[in-house]
């Protein structure tokens, strides 16, 4: 969800100058849209245009805001789909319908649920998806067979079988029937499908998946389609 804000407004939040002065830049030919002198005082650009005013780049300052929102069952984590599918961008856009920029940190598959991190701050949301940072991710799967593999193996077998690292891999000491059980997966990167990868490996059929943590931030008692803004006091994040 990226909407278009006026030049001026732009301008005016990165402190430069405020939307008069912006006006008068502009006339005066002091201001480059992705390098091209920019005339039309009514231009629109994204908040991640390339802007410079006599020659130095321009961008607004953001506040870092994050939401934590329990994605349901049935919904992309896309921005269009051209299936007509329900996308998380259409239900933030009710929800969030002044907020001009957000991201999705990572993604859930279509048939996945749980906590999807959004925000209006591009650099946070790199910052969380490089595996090298470590942040974990750690999903409550349900899945459905015989566990008798997964109890014969080590997870260093698993991990060099699918050449991806399991940061950890339990089953849950909660009461179980007799081919139903839940397992705690945490892993440090997102690849696409890894965690029904590590079942489909050990013969067993994920029946319900999902995400209760991403670093710092849990799911807690969230419920499909809760969206809540985290206090921005308890983040920690620079820039650097």
């Amino acid at each position: 969800m990226q909407k278009k804000i006026k030049i001026e407004k732009f301008l005016a939040l990165s402190g430069a100058c405020s939307r008069r002065e912006a006006n008068n830049f502009i006339k005066q030919g002091r201001v480059l849209l992705e390098s091209k002198i920019l005339t039309n005082v009514a231009e629109r650009v994204n908040l991640d245009s390339l802007v410079h005013l006599d020659g130095k780049v321009i961008r607004p300052k953001q506040v870092l805001k994050i939401w934590k929102y329990y994605k349901p069952l049935d919904i992309i984590c896309t921005r269009k789909d051209h299936k007509g599918r329900i996308t998380i961008f259409d239900k933030l856009s009710q929800y969030l319908p002044e907020e001009n920029y957000l991201i999705s940190v990572g993604r859930l598959d279509i048939n996945s649920e749980g906590l999807i991190l959004i925000t209006n701050h591009g650099e946070f949301a790199r910052k969380m998806e490089l595996p090298s940072n470590g942040f974990k991710r750690v999903y409550k799967v349900r899945v459905y067979g015989d566990i008798k593999k997964f109890l014969s193996m080590n997870i260093l077998d698993i991990q060099k079988y699918l050449g991806y690292e399991i940061f950890s891999l339990r089953l849950s000491k909660e009461k179980q029937n007799t081919k139903n059980h839940w397992f705690y997966v945490t892993l440090t990167e997102g690849k696409n499908r890894e965690v029904r990868n590590i079942f489909k490996f050990l013969d067993l059929q994920v029946s319900r998946l999902i995400r209760i943590q991403f670093g710092e931030f849990k799911l807690d008692s969230m419920n499909p389609g809760d969206l809540i803004l985290v206090k921005s006091e308890k983040i920690i994040f620079s820039n650097d």
